[in-house]
């Protein structure tokens, strides 16, 4: 392996630790935004047990029946 490549591949690893970091200290503090794909049988529920543990959620469903403004 070339010396660039090597050089490319830690900078990607330290890179990737660094927002593994960033996103478990938000998990903690409870101040990630979570997003959730389907609101469904699910979906709906993992949202609300996630809301009611004080985290934000974004909610993305494609059926109409679903969606709020």
């Amino acid at each position: 392996m070339s010396s660039k490549t090597s050089k490319s591949s830690k900078a990607s690893k330290a890179s990737k630790a660094s927002s593994a970091s960033n996103l478990l200290g938000k998990i903690k503090k409870g101040n990630a935004l979570i997003g959730v794909i389907g609101l469904g049988y699910v979906g709906l529920p993992l949202a609300l047990v996630c809301a009611e543990n004080g985290f934000k959620i974004l909610g993305f469903d494609i059926d109409k029946k679903r969606q709020k403004n």
